[in-house]
This record gives structure tokens, C-alpha cells and sequence, in this order.
């Protein structure tokens, strides 16, 4: 029996997967609850891991911590040529690097496997399972599987949590029904079967019922009557099945979800707890309440001149506004309407993020001396990238820090290079494909790698100011990363900017930023690379 799509059963809940039944009521679910959110296995099994450590140079330390300063030591040269920021989220990047590699690996093993086991071999064998084939091939070979379920999606409501079991088949070898888990090593590591590993099968095989497609209809259905649990470790030379007492992973999985229930309970129970702190400001601030009283008590009469105050703040107002150069009345307005969300003064530990945002927008001024160009009438042509459509992958949040170096950077180009980037900005907008980072504190990796890209075409372009077309190499840049597409009249460098995706833009920054400092070469194909 074929199993449904699991993506239809599962949501993201504070950055967490989460799964829910959305079926109808029936014997195996009567009261189903589509808003439960039941915690996935995985998650069950966390309370399990341990930090992972090794010597390295005669130092005991945590094993992320070797991997970055491995990949900092090797990189020395790279890294100076950096802000601190940037190269600090570099460092922190390159300790997660190898474990991003082994959970794509694992996933490109895992479509192999399901491949194979029903039938349908992968034409495009993703390059980091290639290596893994003839492992896989062996060891289905000599299990003689006979396929019950492939990446079933499997539920407990009672037990408050769900998972995607990988595989249920009947093996003839063995001549037992067993749950298998694929476990993809990698070619220095050693074969195993992991506390971790145990009880997340005895979770699954504890699960009331799983999903399964029948005839186009997502329905519920009984697990398969089971003999024990596996589970099958790969490596790209050989292959290790460590068959598991059924008993045995229904205990380790029962005390595994007592454990994380107790733990999570014991968060919960120390938040509800936790009082509001009380702040060396705020101590200082009733002081001066409690004065306050004391006067007013001494002195009846005497009270805060809030209209001093706010005559203060209009004086302050009016000067910044005296200051500026000449603008027009609209835009006068406009600001004067974003300085009047600006808080009252009041002391700094007090203001909140909408407040700090507030200022930055007001005091923010984008004034030059020069117009700045108003963007050309072009028809809007919809950018197709070279590898296959573009994809709104915007990636996690940037470092603050990182986030405010280039905002400072920004702030100091020349002025004829802030009068391409903001004309691109308009450009963007004026495509429908808007790319530049706003000015809040929460911004995707997405548009801080399209602002730096923007940012660098922005310095190769005031660098061309006195030829007849100074954006050309910024179009080449785009065109080395989209294709010739990007050099068509009709499509403008903010409109191809909009259209990058979070690996074409980090591409095009790097290649941008080459540009700008002569390290880039023009290849047979009149198109950039960034030179060895």
C-alpha cells in the first residue's frame, strides 16, 4: 500500500515541526483534532543527545568548536579581507557545515532507498547518494524485501506526538516483519545502532495507526503486525543491520517521551514561575517617583510642565528640519509624519524596537544634492534564471551585527554610488520585484545578500561614472549569474536584483565584489568568474 504525501500532514510551529490529522473521525481516530500539534519523534529523542567532543592538538573541547577554528586557521587570509561581523558569521557558518552535509546526505540516501524499494530507481542520482548505490542495491538483495509502507507518515495523539517511519517491509531472508530506519554514515565513520536511534523506532512501532494512500484517498490505517525493529547503517564500502528487540524499543521509547514530557514540563513550569525583573532602572525610577511625591507633598501646586516638555521637542524638530537641504513640500510632510512617531524623550533601557525603528526612520535622511534619476518606463518581463525558476527561498534571519556593518557601509558610499542604488531600488519596485533589506531588525539572509550585492555593483558602477554606459559591468555581473536575460534593454539591475534567489544573490555579491576590486576574469563566453 502506497503512503501518503507526508508534507500534507505536517506545519511549522515556532520554528519547529509539527504534525496534525486533518481526516475525517473514524474507529482508529474517532475525535481527530486538526489544531493539535503533536511534537515529532525526532524531537522526542533530542533529550537523548549528548555534545559531541574531541581532541584536537592536545585540547578536550566541543567538536564545533574544533570545526570552526579548523576552517578559521585555513581561511586566515580570507577572513581579513572581511568585516568583523562577516567573518564572524563565517566562523560560525563553516561549525555547522558538516552536519548541513550529512543531513543532505542523509536525504539523498533516503530517496535512493525509496527508489529502490519501489521500484523506481532515480534517472538523476543525486551526486552525494551516487556512492551509496551498491550498498543500498546490496543490502535489499539479501533481505528479500517484500514493501509494506515507504515514508509513512505515523501518529499517536494519546502520546501527543507523530513521526515518518522509513520503511515497513516483510524480509524474506529473515522471514520477519520489521520497521527499518536507513542511516547514512559517512565513508570515515564507523557502523552503529544509537540509543537515540532505538527509542525513535520503538516510538514509531507504538503509534496507534498510520496514513496511507488509497486510491488517491488519504486514509487511516493499522500499523503492520511487527516483529522487531532494524536498523540498517550504511557506509558508500559496506552495510550493517542491527536487528532490535521490539520489547526492548517500546520501553526505551516509552521512558524516552516520560523523559522529554518531564523535561518540557519542568520549562514550562519554570517560566510561569519567573517573576518581572527588576532593573537598576527601574529601582532608579521609582526613586525619583517616590521624590516626586515628596515634593508635590511639600509643595502642593507643583507639577510636571508637560507642555514645556513638548515645546522643547517641536523647537528640536524644527531645527533638524531647518538644516536640511532644499526639498519639496510632499516629502517635508511625509517626514514630519515619521518624526511624529518618534517617542517623547524618555530614558534609553525604556525605548522598545518599534521605538528604535521609529528613530532610525525619521533621523535616517536620504538627501543628496543631485536628483536622483527618475527610473526608465520599461515593460516588465518576468527573469528566468539559467539552473530553473526562481524560488522564494529567503533562508533564516542575518546577524544583527552583520546586519549593521553593512548598513554602515551603505551610509558611506560617494554620493553617485547611493544614486544608482537607490535608482535600482526604485527599478525593483517598479518590476514587482523589490530586493533591498528594510530598515528593521528582521531581515532574511535573502535580502542582505541582495543589498550586498547591490552595494558592490553600486561601487563597480560609480567607478564607470564617466563612461557613455557605467552600469554595463553591473548588467555582466547579473548576466554571469542569470544569464544573457539580465542584458536585455528591457530589463533594468534592479528588476534582475529582485529576481535572485539566496544562492544567485550570495553569487552575484561575491562576483560583484570581485568586480569592484579587479579580481574577476572574462570568460570565452564574454561572461565573469571571480579570479583564482
Amino acid at each position: 500500500m502506497s503512503s501518503a504525501d507526508a508534507h500534507n500532514f505536517r506545519r511549522t510551529v515556532n520554528r519547529a515541526r509539527r504534525y496534525f490529522d486533518p481526516l475525517p473521525p473514524c474507529e482508529l481516530n474517532p475525535e481527530p483534532d486538526e489544531k493539535q500539534n503533536l511534537v515529532n519523534v525526532t524531537g522526542i529523542t533530542s533529550v537523548l543527545a549528548s555534545e559531541f567532543r574531541a581532541t584536537r592538538h592536545g585540547i578536550n573541547g566541543p567538536l564545533d568548536a574544533h570545526r570552526a577554528a579548523a576552517w578559521a586557521v585555513k581561511n586566515l587570509e580570507a577572513l581579513a579581507a572581511h568585516e568583523a561581523g562577516e567573518a564572524h558569521a563565517a566562523i560560525v557558518k563553516a561549525a555547522k557545515a558538516d552536519l548541513a552535509a550529512a543531513a543532505d546526505r542523509g536525504t539523498a540516501v533516503h530517496a535512493l532507498v525509496e527508489g529502490e524499494l519501489l521500484g523506481r530507481p532515480p534517472l538523476m542520482l543525486d551526486a552525494a547518494a551516487e556512492p551509496y548505490r551498491r550498498s543500498v542495491e546490496d543490502l535489499l538483495g539479501w533481505l528479500g524485501a517484500e514493501v509494506l509502507l515507504v515514508e509513512a507518515v505515523a501518529f499517536s495523539p494519546g502520546g501527543g506526538y507523530a513521526g515518518t517511519l522509513d520503511a515497513a517491509l516483510h524480509s524474506r531472508r529473515l522471514g520477519r516483519t520489521l520497521i527499518v530506519d536507513w542511516k547514512s554514515r559517512g565513508a570515515e565513520s564507523s557502523h552503529g545502532c544509537y540509543e537515540k536511534e532505538v527509542a525513535q523506532l520503538g516510538l514509531l512501532a507504538a503509534c496507534d495507526y498510520v496514513v496511507v494512500d488509497d486510491a488517491g484517498q488519504a486514509v487511516r490505517c493499522q500499523l503492520p503486525d511487527l516483529d522487531g525493529v532494524a536498523v540498517a547503517s550504511l557506509r558508500p564500502d559496506s552495510w550493517e543491520l542491527y536487528e532490535v528487540d521490539l520489547d526492548g524499543a517500546l520501553e526505551a521509547g516509552r521512558l524516552t517521551l516520560a523523559a522529554w514530557q518531564a523535561v518540557d514540563g519542568a520549562k514550562r513550569v519554570a517560566r510561569r514561575a519567573k517573576a518581572k525583573p527588576i532593573t537598576a532602572a527601574g529601582a532608579r525610577e521609582a526613586a525619583l517617583a517616590d521624590s516626586a511625591e515628596v515634593i508635590t507633598d511639600a509643595f502642593p501646586g507643583t507639577v510636571v510642565d508637560e507642555v514645556a516638555t513638548a515645546a522643547l521637542l517641536t523647537e528640536r524638530q524644527g531645527r533638524v528640519l531647518a538644516a536640511l537641504p532644499p526639498v519639496d513640500d510632499a516629502f517635508k510632510a511625509r517626514w514630519r509624519s515619521e518624526l511624529a512617531k518618534v517617542p517623547a524623550p524618555k530614558r534609553h533601557a525604556q525605548w522598545t524596537h518599534d521605538d528604535l525603528d521609529a528613530i532610525e526612520r525619521a533621523f535616517e535622511l536620504p538627501f543628496t544634492d543631485a536628483p536622483v534619476p527618475a527610473p526608465p518606463v520599461a515593460e516588465v518581463v518576468e527573469l528566468v534564471p539559467v539552473e530553473g525558476p526562481v524560488v522564494e527561498d529567503h533562508g533564516g534571519l542575518v546577524e544583527p551585527e552583520v546586519l549593521r556593518m553593512l548598513r554602515e557601509r551603505i551610509t558611506k558610499l560617494p554620493k553617485g554610488a547611493r544614486i544608482w542604488l537607490d535608482l535600482w531600488w526604485a527599478q525593483g519596485i517598479e518590476a514587482g520585484h523589490a530586493w533591498r533589506m528594510g530598515r528593521g531588525s528582521h531581515v532574511s539572509e535573502r535580502s542582505y545578500c541582495t543589498s550586498l550585492a547591490g552595494y558592490w555593483l553600486a561601487v563597480l558602477t560609480h567607478h564607470n561614472a564617466g563612461e557613455e554606459e557605467p552600469d554595463e559591468d553591473a548588467r555582466r555581473v547579473l548576466a554571469s549569474v542569470l544569464g544573457d536575460v539580465a542584458l536585455m534593454p528591457a530589463i533594468t539591475v534592479g528588476g534582475c536584483l529582485g529576481a535572485l534567489t539566496l544562492a544567485e544573490a550570495a553569487h552575484a555579491a561575491a562576483l560583484a565584489q570581485a568586480a569592484a576590486e579587479g579580481d574577476v576574469r572574462l570568460r570565452k563566453d564574454g561572461l565573469l568568474e571571480v579570479a583564482a
